[in-house]
């Protein structure tokens, strides 16, 4: 129920952010809140793991007013929960999940995460079927990115005491992403899909894990239509 609550609230805000932003100003700004996982996981993922991506794109349209080209700026966040009360370090220069218990004296692993942060670059092609704000869109393109933060991130109790543990490092992550995207909505309201063709970690970051770790992520995004 507060997951619930809590995406109520992010579409709130969202929607009465974009409110606000002026009529005129060419372009339009993008809210995406969804679900993010791996193709396949070195670790085991909860399913509550998310991305959320927020993005200013503008728009030129190509010879009819029904085709429209978008390029943009953009930040990506993907948060990925451990299903296990694990985190991540490095051996020897090669990523390892280690029990946290190994580390810390804990009564209670509440959540444990990996947080990924990006700079984006998206380009879109789209068709709608008129202009205006009240058409059906569709859009594909690609979208690269750049990292410029990485951490995990673990909540536990000792005792009565909650506590929080913040490690930054680069955890063999990528550097550079760039993936395919697809839009499809009505109005301010769309679903949108992205497939990573990089992978979230670099070659040979494990030991005895598979090096395919490309992301994908779906969900629902909000408009300054």
């Amino acid at each position: 129920m507060k997951k619930l609550f809590a995406l109520a609230a992010l579409l709130f805000v969202a929607n009465v952010t974009f409110a606000q932003v002026p009529s005129n100003l060419p372009g339009n700004f993008y809210f995406d809140l969804g679900l993010a996982m791996l193709d396949e996981e070195p670790f085991d993922l909860e399913t509550q793991s998310r991305g959320i991506n927020i993005s200013y794109m503008y728009e030129f349209t190509l010879g009819s007013e029904k085709f429209t080209f978008h390029p943009g700026l953009g930040y990506g966040h993907e948060s990925y929960f451990f299903d296990d009360d694990i985190t991540l370090g490095k051996v020897d220069g090669k990523t390892v999940g280690f029990p946290i218990s190994e580390g810390l004296i804990v009564d209670d692993v509440k959540k444990t995460k990996l947080a990924v942060n990006y700079i984006d670059v998206p380009l879109e092609f789209r068709f709608r079927t008129h202009p205006g704000k009240n058409a059906f869109r569709i859009g594909v393109g690609v979208k690269g990115g750049v990292l410029f933060d990485a951490h995990t991130k673990v909540k536990y109790e000792v005792g009565d005491d909650n506590q929080k543990l913040k490690n930054k490092a680069d955890f063999n992550l990528n550097r550079f992403r760039a993936g395919g995207t697809l839009r499809i909505g009505y109005g301010a309201f769309n679903v949108f899909g992205y497939y990573s063709f990089t992978n979230l970690f670099e070659d040979d970051a494990f030991v005895n894990f598979s090096d395919d770790t490309r992301t994908i992520v779906v969900g629902l995004t909000l408009s300054s239509f």
